[in-house]
């Protein structure tokens, strides 16, 4: 969220937060890993796979739909009350409404549209799926089949020159997106394979690697921008391996009521963050124009700059605290309501197809 400030705030130029992008590389790591740990054993019958298939729709699109709607509401605002010109047309155009409502836009050229942060989840729900379908064709061969997808993918990456430059650039940025995105995922689900050998054989990594491991973390953030392409999700991969067995004191710190919590209300945070900008950027320009200042600044005309740094420091924490109060809501109201009504319909799904069906799954870490 910090990382899609528009504001010249004090923190706006901390390395941490320009290269906060690396968050999404982590996101995908993770999530192979999640989705291996809580459906690897359960893939085993095509009645399976539509149960599974339906439960992953159903804890990504209620979210997701909702707020596309709201943006929708916005744009005709602008069409009916303000008669903008440029009313769904750009990021907002009626072809990202139609892509975005079945989740493909973060395979185009305008993967950004409309909900900009969204075009992580389309990616998310379709390397999903396709997780499910190698698990069911590929058996307890799977291991292998998941160790020859990331040597093809880190190939794709190397060699990205090859077949990049034959699409245009919007597309060869979305693709090469997407080609990182499948390549973490997989590490992580190699990475629960690993952790599930180790945990078989009784065997943990030191506890006192963790430290260590986020300090290490930490400067890989840092200079995320200027180290080699594969350097990021190859430590994801092990960071993620090592927290699992959560033997260390960053474990213990992690596993407090309010951190989990603030996991709990994470995907809402992520999906919601950018109305809550949008709002703030509003509430910023309104303001400065009440008090007869500018709204912008001369140095960076892109950027809000009323009242200075520290005023939009301020609005910059009141605008995180209203995200994530109103993530518990849309959590609660929209996400669990949602999974549950997807989750009934996964279970009669496999109950008409024969094949045996499954309860709630809980994962290894919060989803």
């Amino acid at each position: 969220m910090l990382f899609h400030f528009g504001a010249t705030t004090h923190f706006h130029d901390w390395r941490l937060v320009r290269n906060a992008w690396a968050a999404v590389d982590f996101f995908f790591t993770l999530s192979g890993f999640v989705i291996a740990s809580a459906y690897y054993e359960k893939l085993r019958h095509a009645s399976e796979f539509v149960q599974y298939a339906i439960r992953r729709v159903g804890r990504l699109y209620p979210l997701h739909l909702c707020v596309l709607a709201v943006y929708v509401g916005i744009e005709l605002v602008h069409l009916l009350y303000w008669h903008a010109p440029d009313a769904f047309t750009g990021n907002r155009s009626v072809e990202g409404l139609v892509q975005s409502l079945f989740l493909v836009q973060g395979f185009t050229a305008n993967h950004e549209c409309w909900n900009y942060p969204a075009w992580s989840i389309s990616v998310e729900l379709w390397v999903n799926l396709s997780f499910g379908a190698v698990v069911l064709a590929a058996g307890r061969r799977f291991p292998l089949a998941a160790l020859v997808i990331a040597v093809a993918f880190v190939a794709a990456i190397w060699w990205e020159d090859l077949w990049l430059d034959m699409l245009t650039p919007e597309l060869a940025g979305a693709l090469n997106d997407v080609a990182s995105s499948v390549l973490e995922f997989t590490l992580g689900v190699l990475a629960y394979q690993l952790y599930a050998a180790f945990r078989a054989r009784g065997l943990k990594p030191w506890a006192v690697l963790e430290p260590l491991a986020a300090a290490i973390g930490a400067y890989i953030v840092l200079h995320a921008d200027t180290l080699p392409d594969l350097t990021l999700p190859a430590f994801c991969c092990g960071l993620i391996f090592l927290f699992a067995f959560e033997g260390g004191p960053l474990s213990s710190v992690l596993k407090t009521p309010r951190l989990v919590q603030l996991g709990t209300y994470s995907y809402s945070i992520y999906l919601t963050h950018s109305l809550y900008l949008y709002a703030f950027g509003l509430a910023v320009l309104a303001a400065a124009h009440a008090l007869g200042i500018p709204g912008y600044g001369h140095a960076h005309p892109d950027l809000l700059a009323a009242g200075g740094p520290w005023a939009m420091d301020a609005a910059a924490a009141l605008c995180v605290a209203c995200t994530i109060g109103g993530s518990a809501l849309t959590y609660r109201y929209i996400e669990e309501p949602g999974r549950r009504g997807f989750n009934r319909v996964a279970v009669a799904a496999g109950a008409v197809a024969g094949g045996r069906s499954y309860g709630r799954v809980q994962p290894a870490f919060p989803r």
